[in-house]
């Protein structure tokens, strides 16, 4: 796969997550909520400047930096490195997620979630499509280098043209 489908990937999800929360913050104001799946799924408004689960709230500046510092050395192990597809495809996923919140922190002081997902009392974390990008895309890597032995990735990679080096 060629470096800039990488980077075409990673500008679509983070144009999508930010087009979505621009959205949300618009039309999901003063605790209005929509109901996509009753009792499971809804869309809430909701502002973290935490990490993931709230990790380190009010922390939004060692956020920010540890989100650039990341950032930066995903663009630079997608340049350096020949990749193999879906291993672009998971870096591309979590470049742009990574960039999506790293926006909201620079522009806002804190990210928006909206995503809301809940089965009774059991509750998950309120996300976004920023989120989404990193959790696809850290499990596609995952799944990458658990189950595709090596040898047909390295077979992927020279077959795509890239150098080996």
């Amino acid at each position: 796969m060629r470096k800039a489908y990488i980077f075409l990937i990673a500008l679509a999800v983070l144009g999508l997550d930010q087009w979505s929360k621009f959205w949300a913050r618009a039309n999901l104001t003063d605790y209005r909520t929509l109901d996509i799946i009753p009792d499971h799924f809804r869309l809430f408004l909701n502002f973290n400047t935490g990490g993931a689960w709230s990790i380190l709230s009010g922390n939004v500046w060692v956020l920010a930096a540890v989100s650039s510092i990341v950032s930066l050395g995903l663009i630079y192990y997608i340049l350096r490195y020949p990749l193999a597809r879906l291993q672009s495809i998971g870096l591309g996923l979590v470049l742009g997620g990574a960039v999506g919140n790293l926006v909201d922190r620079l522009l806002m002081q804190r990210v928006t979630d909206f995503f809301d997902a809940y089965v009774g009392i059991h509750h998950f974390p309120t996300f976004n499509v920023a989120d989404m990008g990193i959790d696809i895309g850290v499990g596609l890597l995952f799944l990458m280098y658990a189950f595709l032995p090596e040898k047909k990735e390295n077979k992927e990679i020279e077959e795509s043209g890239e150098p080996n080096s």
